[in-house]
């Protein structure tokens, strides 16, 4: 078949896919059910017109209506701040547009743009929560011997403006998790012949702030603790960071880096029962200062919890963090990498490694590739997504040319990776309305690259009514007031029929006898 012939099939196809589009628009009597039919159908509001008042728009105006409703999409964008990098006198902008407000009609597909770029100095902030367990003494040494490095490190790549600080755990002080005979819980390190602290659950030491020398001496002057049970309660700890930002100090525009160091299992949601805790974890911040020898220890907080509720479930963990904006890097010993594999896998920007075996300097190493690896990716996902938006994202990134599209939220992959600093990647987020909600509100839903503070807000509305049906009023047009009178024509009161509403439908009529009886 030559070009000619396939133009021309291509062009009947179209002409009968319109023709097909105009005899449903034509089916239907009111403005409403006109335009939510199918976006090409438009209906003509003039008050004498003797066409089908719905028609695709061209036919209308063939016809010679005068006033067409045909609603069409809208963009208005009310937060449009340009990009920009960070400072310490100021926060970067990464994203732009920040708020858009859209009107969109059912079944028509609306396109907007939004422009990423990875700012210079982006703010760092990055919170240990460590195991304190006996075991763990000589990799506390090991972060305080090279935290300098770390920051060394992440200043000379990313940026100058970073915040650390930490907390440590253990696990709930209760039977079977811990021995509670009184010798025990003065001194869980009993069996190991050496003094520690009492067992406690979660304890948040030091603020995320500046200081790296006064980080280096908390965590030198870290007591180890113990308790009975081989796994460790560093959900609970993960939990309260995650939820308690007040207390640990978290940035607003920061990217927000948890580091989790550990070299045993975990306990998680159900395991609570074993020690007569039956309340289920409330994913809410627990922590309260900490008080030793009838002295509130000043920056300490303690989680008041511990005995109370149970340890958070997976997906409860995955939610806090991914609420929050919260990246994860679990550092744990080779026989439980496994462990923590299962529970990063549903964690969104977060990952699991081996503790390197070749120590302190390993770790440095570690956790500066991991966020080297966070700030070269990027991915947009969605917060209050409404039910009946269809939403698709794709972009070409500045490292291929292959466009990736994916619909929001089910796809998690990233988008784009390879990014670097100053280099702008577009986003084209289409989006269309598949049904008319049955409540009249306004919607909001936010497009957010993940693990990061920044947001597109997206405010819909929706043109799934004519104005005019809101102004319907009886009216004498109507055979005495037997209808309303809205969008140029009668709509009868039940009974009544004919264009003027002029005739009654007696019980058992057929559409043909009322045809013929209503002259």
């Amino acid at each position: 078949m030559d070009v000619r012939s396939i133009i021309a099939v291509f062009g009947l196809f179209c002409l009968v896919d319109s023709q097909s589009d105009e005899a449903g628009c034509n089916q239907k009597r009111y403005c409403n059910d006109c335009i939510n039919f199918h976006p090409d159908c438009a209906w003509c509001n003039d008050k004498e017109f003797a066409k089908a008042r719905c028609s695709v728009n061209r036919t209308l105006k063939d016809d010679g209506c005068r006033e067409i409703k045909n609603p069409n999409n809208t963009e208005f964008k009310t937060k449009n701040d340009g990009l920009k990098d960070g400072s310490f006198e100021y926060d970067p902008i990464q994203l732009t547009p920040q708020a858009i407000k859209l009107t969109l009609r059912k079944g028509k597909t609306h396109s907007l743009l939004m422009t990423y770029r990875v700012a210079k100095n982006l703010p760092i902030d990055i919170y240990f929560v460590m195991d304190a367990s006996y075991t763990m003494a000589t990799r506390i040494k090991d972060v305080a011997d090279r935290i300098g490095d770390l920051i060394d490190g992440l200043k000379k790549s990313f940026t100058e403006n970073i915040e650390i600080g930490f907390g440590v755990f253990i696990d709930k002080p209760v039977q079977p998790f811990t021995i509670t005979t009184p010798r025990v819980l003065e001194n869980p390190c009993l069996i190991q012949s050496t003094v520690c602290e009492p067992t406690y659950g979660f304890i948040h030491r030091q603020r995320l702030n500046n200081n790296t020398s006064e980080f280096i001496d908390t965590i030198r002057n870290t007591s180890t603790s113990s308790n009975f049970d081989p796994m460790e309660g560093g959900l609970d700890a993960v939990m309260q960071a995650a939820v308690c930002p007040q207390i640990v100090g978290w940035r607003n525009r920061s990217r927000r880096v948890l580091v989790y160091i550990s070299d045993a299992g975990f306990h998680f949601a159900g395991d609570g029962k074993l020690g007569g805790i039956d309340l289920p974890n409330d994913a809410t911040c627990h922590m309260v200062p900490n008080v030793r020898a009838q002295r509130a220890i000043i920056g300490e907080y303690i989680y008041s919890h511990s005995k109370i509720l149970d340890y958070p479930s997976y997906g409860m963990l995955a939610k806090a963090l991914k609420d929050n904006n919260i990246n994860a890097f679990f550092l744990v010993d080779k026989s439980h990498v496994h462990l923590y594999q299962g529970l990063t896998d549903m964690i969104d920007q977060s990952k699991t490694m081996r503790m390197d075996a070749t120590g302190s300097q390993g770790v440095v190493k570690q956790i500066n590739d991991y966020y080297k690896e966070l700030s070269e990716r990027v991915k947009i996902t969605g917060v209050n997504l409404p039910p009946e938006l269809h939403i698709t994202v794709a972009t070409n990134c500045s490292v291929s040319t292959i466009v990736n599209t994916y619909k929001l939220p089910t796809d998690t992959k990233d988008m784009c990776t390879n990014l670097v600093v100053g280099k702008e990647v577009i986003f084209n987020v289409s989006v269309t309305l598949t049904e008319c909600p049955k409540e009249d509100v306004n919607r909001t839903f936010k497009l957010v690259p993940s693990g990061l503070q920044e947001h597109l807000e997206i405010e819909v509305d929706y043109s799934c009514d004519c104005d005019c049906e809101k102004s319907a009023e009886l009216d004498d047009k109507c055979s005495n007031k037997n209808g309303t009178y809205e969008c140029g024509m009668c709509r009868c009161k039940p009974g009544r029929y004919g264009e003027f509403c002029q005739c009654s439908r007696a019980e058992g009529d057929t559409t043909e006898v009322m045809e013929g009886k209503c002259i």
